[in-house]
Order: structure tokens, then C-alpha cells, then sequence
């Protein structure tokens, strides 16, 4: 937690101090930024009872904290599709190309012009049925190099390393490059090791080079770092069927409890009440997990002893 409040930190000022560049971009992503995670309340289940702490998020693609909720709800999806959707096992291929000082944005178009090529190749679309590609990019704070490169969850029917390795060189019009293939046994595990790139954000030393975290924002700009292609084959259409379905109705479910949490009062505000000593607030702040685990870290005790809950 602490070192992606960090990068939260890194990534606001250096958004701030772009501002005065005059980028409207750069300045709507700045206020997104800075108001993350602000605004707090808290809300109450009117059925079940159950309190919740509620906030804003900018859901921008730097932002390290917006990135980890992004992971978790990829990751649910990729273990369903890989536990119940497909017949096929699935392949797990990485796509890299070879490091240059062209700098992210020239890299990344040429990843994805060959990722294109790749698809269109004859072989490709009568061996490979569908999937996603996840990209990840890493740089190098030594060499100022970037490496974006592709994390491919693929059903698939038997893929020659040597045969795509020379279709990918092909595409990306060089001598080598490095990929990887291998099958998939473990489709939770499998999950949780593609979508954990979507997590993390950017590397560590993106946030801390003004100038670096300038690039990789601007270069990244209406890039998708998830892409499907294809269709995953299905058990059973008439499966499939039941599986979209019985997600239409969790959908719903989940649509109609929200029309259930009732907003109650502002976070800061039951917080200060609670240090002030009122026995309601101390609760309220209680039931959802907050208030012992914050005072005993700051080492402050409750207001009264019989407000702790059991």
C-alpha cells in the first residue's frame, strides 16, 4: 500500500507541473488524479444492514490504485472464461520485440501494426480461435529504453514455437525476437499471472521521471491494454447460452441492490465525531472495519471502552 501511495503522489505532482504546459489533457487527468479516493462516505444497506465506505475514483491509467480494482475485475472474467466457457485448453504466448531508443509511442505502434499482421496470417486465423491480449510496458531507468510487449491468454489447437516465432519476426520486420508459448493447466493461477500487469500500473520509475511519466502518458493515449480477438469456443451453445443469461440476471441483482445503500454522512465527518467521542459515529465507523485498525495504528484510544464491538 504504501508504494502505491507513492506512485500516487509521484504521478499528482508531475501531472501538476505539466499543467503549466497548457495541455488540457494533462490538466483534466491532474484534477482526476488529485481528487482520487477523496470525498468519502458512507453508506448503509437498507436490507441487510451492512455499512460500506464509498469514494471517487479517476479510473486514469496511471493511477495506481484505479489500476489494481481494473486487475481484480479482469481477473474474475479471465477465470471464467477459462474454468467454464471453452473446450479448447488455452495458451499462454508472449510477443516481444527488440529494444530501441525510438522512444514508446513509435515502439507501441509497431507492436501493434505487427500484432495486426500476426492476426491476418493465414495460420493464425485456421489454428488460433480467440482470446485477449494484454500489453504490458516496462522501461529501463539505465538505458531510458521502453519494452512494451504482449501477455496472450489463446485457445488454440498446437502452436509450433519456430513457426511463430518466424510469422512474429516476419511482422515486425526484424531478425529475432523473443516470445514464449506454453499451455495453460491451472486456470485461476493463469488469471491471476496476465491481468497482475494490469494491476501494477506502470514501473516505479515511470513516477519518479517527470519526463518519463510525460511520455508514457502521452504515447498512451487512447491505448488499449486489453484487446479480444476471436471468439473462445464454447462447451455447448445451449451452455452458453445459460452462462450469459444466469450473468444477465447477477447483473441485475447486482443493479437493483444498489438502489439499496442509502448515503448516510460524509466520512471526515463521522471520523471527527467519533475523536470527539460520540458513542453513534464511533459505531458507524466501526461496522465497516475502519476505526480500530486507524487508531491502533495511530495509537489513539477509543472513546469509550463499550463502543469497541465484539
Amino acid at each position: 500500500m504504501g508504494s502505491r501511495l507513492k506512485q500516487w503522489r509521484y504521478l499528482r505532482d508531475a501531472l501538476r507541473s505539466r499543467c503549466q504546459q497548457g495541455d488540457p489533457e494533462v490538466l483534466k487527468a491532474a484534477v482526476a488524479v488529485s481528487e482520487c479516493g477523496t470525498s468519502a462516505w458512507l453508506e448503509r444497506n437498507s436490507v441487510s444492514g451492512r455499512t460500506r465506505i464509498m469514494c471517487l475514483h479517476c479510473r486514469h491509467r496511471l493511477c495506481p490504485a484505479c489500476a489494481l480494482r481494473r486487475g481484480y475485475k479482469w481477473r474474475a472474467r479471465m477465470t471464467h472464461a477459462l474454468a467454464f466457457r471453452c473446450t479448447q485448453p488455452a495458451k499462454m504466448i508472449t510477443l516481444t520485440m527488440p529494444h530501441d531508443d525510438k522512444g514508446l509511442g513509435k515502439n507501441l505502434q509497431k507492436l501493434s501494426r505487427a500484432f495486426k499482421l500476426l492476426k491476418a496470417h493465414p495460420w493464425w486465423r485456421n489454428n488460433v480461435t480467440g482470446g485477449y491480449a494484454f500489453l504490458e510496458i516496462t522501461h529501463n531507468p539505465e538505458t531510458q529504453q521502453w519494452h512494451p510487449h504482449f501477455h496472450i491468454l489463446a485457445w488454440a489447437k498446437f502452436i509450433p514455437y519456430d513457426q511463430l516465432k518466424q510469422m512474429w519476426t516476419a511482422a515486425l520486420g526484424v531478425e529475432r525476437a523473443i516470445i514464449w508459448v506454453t499451455r495453460l493447466t491451472d486456470g485461476a493461477a493463469s488469471a491471476a499471472y496476465v491481468t497482475k500487469y494490469l494491476s501494477k500500473g506502470a514501473d516505479a520509475s515511470v513516477y519518479k521521471d517527470p519526463d518519463v511519466l510525460a511520455e508514457y502518458e502521452i504515447a498512451t493515449r487512447g491505448t488499449h491494454f486489453v484487446r479480444a480477438f476471436g471468439a473462445p469456443p464454447h462447451k455447448n451453445p445451449r451452455v452458453a447460452d445459460a452462462l450469459d443469461g444466469l450473468h444477465a440476471v447477477r447483473k441485475a441483482q447486482a443493479h437493483a441492490e444498489e438502489g439499496l445503500w442509502v448515503r448516510l454522512v460524509a466520512f471526515d465527518d463521522a471520523w471527527r465525531d467519533a475523536l470527539r467521542g460520540s458513542p453513534d459515529a464511533w459505531r458507524l465507523i466501526s461496522s465497516v472495519g475502519y476505526a480500530r485498525m486507524e487508531l491502533d495504528r495511530l495509537d489513539i484510544p477509543p472513546p469509550l471502552e463499550e463502543m469497541r464491538l465484539p
